[in-house]
């Protein structure tokens, strides 16, 4: 007796494999291509966008100096819409460039936002590290243990060192 489709490979039909498999040697090789055959390749929606180039460490701090110093402006403080804040972010971002970008205030919220998740891991590590002194441990040390640890954590080295400098005595890290 046939048991009923399977809805991932369409009208299989279990027992007539079994008895396709019995008469023949193939019978799984040629079903399963038959069924690659039959899957029309999934399409992308929406238009083609073209990627902008990956950030240099020179984009990453000039955002990090420009977050900063939009950020401590007393003047403005907290009276500020989120657009408004990344737009004014985005003015500072293109003067300690010194030429305007092709990256807008979202790109900068988007890659403020990743690097901000790696500045508080490491963060982390370093409290970790400065809570647990090792005799004969000078700063280079402290920062290659700091370094080991965000990498057996993340899988990856850490990227952001310049950005780190800049922001690692503020309170929000």
């Amino acid at each position: 007796m046939d048991r009923p489709p399977n809805p991932l490979f369409g009208n299989f039909s279990f027992s007539k494999y079994l008895a396709d498999s019995q008469s023949t040697p193939n019978a799984f090789t040629q079903f399963i291509s038959q069924q690659s055959q039959n899957q029309q390749p999934q399409k992308r929606k929406g238009p083609e966008k073209e990627r902008n180039p990956n950030w240099s460490k020179q984009e990453d701090e000039a955002l990090c100096k420009a977050w900063l110093r939009i950020s401590e402006d007393a003047a403005t403080g907290t009276d500020q819409s989120r657009a408004t804040l990344w737009d004014r972010i985005w003015n500072e971002f293109n003067c300690i460039l010194g030429y305007q970008t092709e990256r807008t205030s979202t790109h900068l919220m988007n890659r403020w936002t990743a690097i901000q998740s790696h500045l508080n891991k490491y963060s982390g590590f370093v409290r970790t590290v400065e809570r647990t002194p090792t005799s004969g441990y000078n700063v280079e040390d402290s920062i290659g243990a700091v370094d080991a640890l965000y990498y057996n954590s993340e899988g990856h080295h850490f990227k952001f060192h310049g950005c780190w400098m800049l922001l690692k005595d503020e309170a929000i890290f």
